[in-house]
């Protein structure tokens, strides 16, 4: 009896790893997605600011983004998607 409920839990938590998972990675593609948007807004709307005004730019508006839809963060994960965003945006032009 032991062992069967022993198994129930075990299948439960790998279920919620692989949801977790699938989760995390939905909401980093939700970002990166943003990130490019708002690197091009950015870059449309003061394209001779320097490259550090773009960044905090960027970055900002990204921040706020997030945070309307709720979706935490951490401040690396912000600087790696504007960087992996601007990439995106200049192998495009």
């Amino acid at each position: 009896m032991w062992n069967f409920v022993k198994n129930i839990f075990k299948g439960i938590g790998v279920f919620l790893k692989r949801f977790a998972r699938t989760t995390a990675a939905q909401i980093m593609e939700d970002i990166g997605d943003i990130a490019v948007t708002t690197v091009q807004r950015v870059e449309n709307h003061y394209p001779d600011a320097t490259g550090k005004e773009k960044f905090e730019a960027a970055y900002n508006s990204l921040a706020t983004i997030l945070m309307q839809r709720g979706i935490k963060y951490t401040k690396n994960a912000l600087n790696i998607a504007i960087e992996a965003a601007v990439a995106v945006v200049k192998e495009g032009k």
